[in-house]
């Protein structure tokens, strides 16, 4: 079965980690449109050297709104899963 990995990012640590346990095939960030620049350097670095082995794919999301990110996190996944059936 295909992994996705689906993650707020604010470092790289905790995502990398989170790669190198589950091995997805592919990973979901989802960040605020005008991200600090500590998030956009972490995004950028997994781009760089992530996506030689897996698929990156970054959505934007209100990282303050709960249910916001919730929402987006389920259309990400009704997404995935309609490529499952």
């Amino acid at each position: 079965m295909d992994i996705t990995l689906i993650s707020t990012i604010y470092s790289l640590e905790p995502v990398m980690a989170s790669i190198t346990h589950l091995s997805p095939k592919k990973l979901v960030l989802l960040r605020e449109e005008d991200a600090p620049d500590k998030k956009m350097k972490a995004e950028s670095m997994l781009q760089e050297t992530v996506v030689k082995v897996i698929d990156v794919e970054a959505r934007i999301t209100s990282i303050y709104d709960v249910v916001q990110i919730a929402k987006d996190t389920v259309e990400v996944i009704v997404k995935r899963s309609c490529k499952w059936t």
